[in-house]
């Protein structure tokens, strides 16, 4: 029995939940955190200590409870092309858009 998501599954649960619910900005948008997820646990990997990864990732999947609330960090805009900011900085958890996040 597997004890953890990969990416992979994470990305699937959470697309297969998006495409019954959700309208296309929000299927875009989740399957953009999605990624930034799977980038996020490779980024939060330090196998000596489990419990701090497992805190990191936490503390930055939860800055995306106001995924259509916050404005980019670097053009101050809440929609570009459509799509909220979906990027979070690892380090101060910082929104951006994919375009703004260079």
């Amino acid at each position: 029995m597997q004890d953890y998501l990969d990416g992979a599954t994470l990305h699937s649960h959470i697309l297969g939940l998006c495409i019954i619910i959700c309208d296309d900005v929000t299927k875009q948008s989740l399957f953009q955190v999605t990624d930034h997820a799977t980038t996020a646990l490779l980024h939060y990997q330090l196998p000596q200590m489990p419990d701090v990864v497992v805190r990191s990732f936490m503390t930055w999947l939860r800055s995306y409870i106001k995924l259509f609330q916050a404005p980019c960090q670097r053009c101050g805009k809440f929609l570009q092309d459509g799509l909220p900011p979906t990027w979070r900085d690892f380090r101060t958890l910082e929104a951006f858009h994919d375009t703004c996040r260079q």
